[in-house]
């Protein structure tokens, strides 16, 4: 229990420290900051008429939003990108904006998981905080 507790806390951490460079985050991105709305985490609550949604980091501009996956862990598998069109899913029936997505990570990344072309961008965090 107390190792599941500990990875939990770890990711969090690491979320944390993600969401600590957004602006460092868009040029990897291919934004503009002076054309972003809005970049936070979000997060709706599930309900009768639509189930619970939770997004690492969500990013608007007029025209478009970018769903961020922040993920740490040692082997990520190609099982990120379901989770992920799960939740541009959910997202598409709030929205007409163009949806794009992104992976900022830290671990070992399956070769499926470019290969595959769901993301838009891919970014280690290693790159992100200048460590690369």
């Amino acid at each position: 229990m107390f190792l599941l507790a500990w990875k939990s806390l770890l990711g969090f951490q690491f979320e944390n420290l993600i969401l600590s460079h957004i602006p460092d985050l868009f040029p990897h991105l291919g934004l503009d900051s002076s054309l972003v709305l809005s970049a936070a985490p979000y997060a709706r609550k599930g309900g009768a008429k639509a189930p619970g949604l939770q997004i690492d980091l969500l990013i608007q501009t007029r025209r478009s939003m970018m769903v961020v996956e922040i993920k740490r862990r040692r082997e990520i598998g190609g099982d990120i990108v379901d989770e992920v069109a799960e939740k541009v899913k959910a997202l598409r029936r709030m929205t007409d904006a163009s949806i794009r997505t992104a992976l900022v990570y830290d671990g070992h990344l399956a070769k499926t998981v470019p290969a595959d072309g769901y993301f838009d961008f891919i970014l280690p965090a290693a790159k992100l905080l200048g460590r690369e």
